[in-house]
C-alpha cells in the first residue's frame, strides 16, 4: 500500500522561478512609478517647452508592498499547479516518479541512472541527458504519466543528500533539466534538498550507480 510522503522542505528555488519573480516584481514597480508620474505631471498646454517629468521615486513602504504582492501572486500561481515528484538518490539514480491520486502519492519505480561513465579521465562521468533531451526529467515525467505537456504542473526534483555532497555533473545536469522544463514541456520545476546534518562534513562525492532495486511501496514503470 502506497504511503503518503511528507513533502520536502524547499531550500532552493530554481533560476526559472527567480526570473519569474524578478520580472513580476519589476513590472509592478514600473506600473507604480508610471501611476505616480502621471499624478504629479504638469498640466501645462505647451508640452514641447517642458522637460519630461521624472519618474516618481518608489518609497521603501511601497517597495515592500510590491514585493509582498509579487510573492503572493507567484505563490498562488504555483499552488494552482498539480505537483509531481522526481526522487533522485545521492549516487545519481532517478528512483521514482510520483504524483498525487485520491489524496495519496502514487510512486512509480524508475531506477534509471542519471550519470554515465566516459573515457575522459578528467571528467569520469557525465549527465545522461547531455546528448539526449528525451532523458530530461520533465520529459520523463510527461511520458511516464501520459501527459500532453506539463502546463499547469510543477515538478519537484528531490535529492536525498545536500547538493554540496552530490557529484558536480549530477548537480549541473539537474539544474539544466530544471531550466529547460518550460521550454521543453511548458512546465515549471524546482530542486529541493534535505537540510545537512549538524556536525556532518560534506563528502567529496559519490560514485554513479548502475541502478537500484525497486523500493517497497512502489511499482515499476512498464
Amino acid at each position: 500500500m502506497t504511503r503518503r510522503r511528507r513533502a520536502p522542505r524547499y531550500s532552493e528555488l530554481t533560476s526559472l522561478l527567480d526570473v519569474l519573480f524578478i520580472l513580476l516584481f519589476a513590472a509592478l514597480i514600473q506600473a507604480a512609478g508610471t501611476v505616480s508620474a502621471d499624478a504629479d505631471g504638469d498640466m501645462d498646454t505647451e508640452p514641447e517647452a517642458q522637460p519630461a517629468p521624472p519618474v516618481a521615486a518608489v518609497t521603501e513602504v511601497e517597495l515592500e508592498a510590491l514585493r509582498q504582492r509579487a510573492l503572493a501572486e507567484l505563490a498562488e500561481s504555483i499552488n494552482q499547479r498539480e505537483t509531481l515528484y522526481a526522487r533522485v538518490s545521492a549516487d545519481g539514480v532517478l528512483s521514482t516518479l510520483e504524483r498525487e491520486e485520491a489524496g495519496q502519492l502514487r510512486a512509480l519505480n524508475v531506477g534509471a541512472p542519471l550519470l554515465r561513465a566516459v573515457p575522459d579521465p578528467d571528467v569520469s562521468v557525465e549527465y545522461v541527458a547531455m546528448g539526449n533531451p528525451q532523458l530530461r526529467l520533465c520529459t520523463r515525467a510527461r511520458v511516464t504519466f501520459g501527459f500532453e505537456d506539463l502546463q499547469d504542473r510543477l515538478l519537484v526534483v528531490s535529492v536525498e543528500a545536500p547538493v554540496a555532497e552530490l557529484a558536480v555533473a549530477l548537480v549541473n545536469g539537474l539544474r539544466d533539466d530544471i531550466q529547460q522544463c518550460f521550454q521543453d514541456e511548458r512546465g515549471l520545476a524546482v530542486l529541493v534538498e534535505p537540510e545537512p546534518l549538524a556536525g556532518r562534513e560534506p563528502s567529496a562525492g559519490r560514485e554513479p550507480s548502475a541502478g537500484r532495486e525497486p523500493s517497497a511501496g512502489t511499482e515499476p514503470i512498464p
